[in-house]
């Protein structure tokens, strides 16, 4: 990492009161300014207690600066929760929920997963893809597996692969080598969206 620029500053939220989309927060948020490199667009971190912060910065050392580059916003709930649901992505904001209760591999890919649906995004807002990911769909078919029971059950029961895409970027993006051997025509595919 070169540099580290954390600017921190404290919110007071009033119970009730909104941020955001229409967010509850109960108590107060702290938000700082994270950025690794000097070229890098400072990403907003609101959270409510230091150990998921301090989980969360430590997850990011790892992140590159293109993937970065595309969040404007990550907010930590301790105390909130949403319906077994890790993470939640909207546009540029990523939503995590208890983050710290998490092994370290699990944040890692937790992290990577809301990412990708981040990049996900940007491919379809530059024709990169289609809604459908008709290409990717290709690939998964060419590959005949599934990444896991969370994607198998979207292709399976919704015929959407965007769980199977953010999914296959954060196992790739955590271990190539291994992804690679179980999912090559996929792991072709990442690699061309990704310009790696």
């Amino acid at each position: 990492m070169e540099s580290l620029l954390i600017v921190a500053m404290v919110i007071n939220m009033l119970f009730n009161s909104s941020y955001g989309n229409n967010v509850l927060f109960q108590g107060e948020m702290v938000r700082c300014l994270y950025e690794e490199t000097e070229t890098q667009n400072k990403l907003e971190i609101y959270y409510q207690n230091e150990e998921d912060f301090n989980t969360l910065i430590e997850a990011l050392e790892d992140v590159s600066n293109e993937l970065l580059n595309s969040v404007n916003k990550i907010i930590l709930y301790s105390n909130e929760k949403e319906s077994n649901v890790a993470g939640i992505t909207q546009n540029r904001t990523i939503r995590l929920y208890e983050f710290s209760k998490y092994s370290n591999s699990t944040r890692k890919r937790i992290l990577y997963h809301e990412l990708a649906h981040i990049l996900g995004n940007e491919l379809l807002e530059n024709k990169i893809i289609d809604y459908d990911y008709t290409e990717y769909k290709k690939m998964v078919e060419k590959d005949g597996n599934y990444i896991d029971e969370y994607s198998k059950k979207y292709i399976l029961e919704k015929n959407r692969y965007s769980e199977d895409f953010a999914e296959s970027v954060a196992m790739y993006l955590i271990n190539k080598e291994s992804f690679e051997e179980k999912h090559k025509n996929r792991s072709e595919y990442i690699e061309k969206v990704l310009k790696i």
